[in-house]
């Protein structure tokens, strides 16, 4: 799918550069209605990458700090299932390519990967909930119903293991879009009414 709002993402983006007074009001409501127009309709990821990248610099402006963080999550999030095809269904009304725009990796210097610090987060969870789960399934059938230990305890660390692989490869984006829908509610309306038309087949 050809990335029809693109351009014209680009263009207030343009504008806002070169203007002084950064989102005046003239902008602030070119990009209210292009994100209206953008709600309920089919777009390329890029589209949208597009979007949170202007939104971004709005945030900024508006020293929110929440929406910025989602803004790079959610840009990071999209880059990552450039390539795990297998989440691209969590966003349904996005068509997803292997192209990434030649601005977006200078706009992503020196920010933050929030993406790594929230996934490293989850799997520090996971770890200690995997110790909890192992050391309980133990105590209950080596100390309660007296089974070889040594039998318990490879069976215990396949477990565990798979327990741990597929909470980061299946749960973790899940977990993330979870946090993010409360963020949700310290973004611009127009942009979280996008966000939310994304999540929705067309």
């Amino acid at each position: 799918m050809a990335d029809i709002y693109l351009q014209s993402i680009k263009e207030i983006e343009r504008r806002c550069k070169d203007s002084v007074l950064i989102f005046s009001d003239v902008l602030g409501q070119r990009l209210d209605e292009l994100a209206g127009a953008m709600v309920e309709s089919r777009m390329s990821d890029n589209d949208y990458i597009e979007l949170c990248k202007i939104y971004y610099q709005r945030y900024l402006k508006e020293e929110n700090r929440t929406g910025m963080i989602f803004c790079l999550l959610r840009i990071q999030q999209l880059l990552q299932f450039k390539r795990k095809k297998r989440f691209q269904s969590f966003f349904p009304s996005l068509s997803f390519s292997s192209y990434c725009d030649s601005e977006l990796k200078s706009f992503l210097v020196n920010k933050r990967y929030y993406y790594k610090v929230y996934l490293d987060a989850f799997k520090e969870k996971l770890i200690v909930l995997d110790m909890l789960f192992c050391i309980g399934f133990m105590y209950l059938f080596v100390l309660v119903f007296h089974f070889s230990f040594a039998w318990i305890l490879c069976l215990v660390t396949g477990l565990g293991i798979l327990i741990y692989v597929v909470g980061v490869y299946f749960y973790f984006d899940r977990y993330l879009e979870q946090i993010m829908e409360k963020m949700r509610n310290k973004i611009d309306f127009n942009h979280a009414k996008v966000d939310e038309s994304i999540q929705r087949n067309q």
